[in-house]
């Protein structure tokens, strides 16, 4: 049995993965097999978020910030997907934590733990009703500010909208 060519296996990952063309190219070149085994035991992280974690998230920790990504192991992103499954950590940490892990080599969840809507949502109120003429984006400014890597952008936008 001949190996599967790249562009078949880009192609399979564009349709059944739902990853973007450019994507499915990388992942399809490099760290294919831990993106098919990940995305087989987390079934419900998003393909995407694993893909750019594998390609993305850690060449940027390694080239940026000069770390020794070599210190992060399949399990150490097994317990990363877990704590998001679990609604631990939203999405937008993934960074944070798998630096802190490299740098300290243990994870501290609970500095990255999410946050209910709720509490986001007053603390928009509060920041609107202080800032009247302030634009959405200035409301987003001040409120990722304080929330960053406790929730995810897309739900503190569709709440500010919701108020704005």
């Amino acid at each position: 049995v001949l190996p599967e060519l790249i562009s078949n296996k880009s192609i399979r990952f564009e349709k059944d993965y739902g990853l973007s063309q450019e994507l499915a190219d990388l992942i399809s070149k490099e760290k294919t097999r831990e993106f098919e085994e990940l995305v087989k035991r987390h079934k419900n992280i998003k393909p995407e978020l694993i893909a750019k974690t594998l390609l993305l998230t850690l060449k940027d920790l390694k080239s940026r910030l000069k770390l020794d990504v070599s210190r992060i192991s399949n399990k150490d992103l097994d317990d990363v997907f877990d704590a998001i499954s679990k609604k631990e950590i939203p999405e937008s940490a993934v960074h944070s934590v798998l630096e802190q892990k490299i740098r300290t080599d243990k994870f501290d969840f609970e500095k990255f733990g999410g946050v209910s809507p709720q509490e986001v949502e007053g603390f928009i109120l509060d920041t609107i009703k202080k800032n009247k003429g302030l634009s959405i984006n200035g409301v987003m400014g001040i409120v990722m500010a304080k929330y960053r890597g406790k929730i995810q952008g897309s739900t503190v936008m569709e709440l500010i909208k919701k108020h704005k």
